[in-house]
């Protein structure tokens, strides 16, 4: 499967770039992280755009004295695949990396979109269906 492919059956656009503003039309991830006093700090497209990584700066205090990092990887859809649980992992900026590489190591982007496309088949024969139906009518 092409990435093209896998996002044009999803009806969704990849990742082009390297920068927010890709993300910010999929989520309103960021627009409530800057509520909480976190702070973008890197941005990356993964597997050829179908997903973007993300590193942040977050809060680990009300009064923001004290910071960790987390990383976030978002779908095509801006859904969250991976983030760094808060606030147990939300370590030092190499700790969160190393722990996502190790994630990444296990994670199949292939079955990951795999069961996005069946997840989409069976959405779109519900609404054929009801069509039918009332088409029959």
């Amino acid at each position: 499967m092409e990435p093209k492919d896998i996002a044009h059956a999803l009806n969704a656009d990849l990742y082009m770039e390297d920068n927010i503003e890709t993300l910010n039309s999929k989520t309103y991830y960021f627009q409530n992280a800057k509520f909480h006093k976190s702070r973008l700090k890197s941005v990356v497209r993964v597997a050829q755009g179908l997903f973007l990584k993300t590193v942040e700066t977050l809060a680990l205090d009300a009064d923001n004295r004290k910071r960790g990092y987390r990383v976030v990887l978002f779908d095509l859809r801006g859904r969250i695949v991976y983030a760094s649980q808060f606030p147990d992992s939300c370590g030092t900026e190499r700790r969160v990396q190393k722990d996502f590489e190790a994630w990444l190591g296990k994670f199949c982007p292939q079955a990951y979109c795999k069961d996005l496309l069946e997840n989409e088949r069976a959405k779109l024969a519900e609404r054929i269906h009801a069509i039918d139906n009332l088409l029959a009518d």
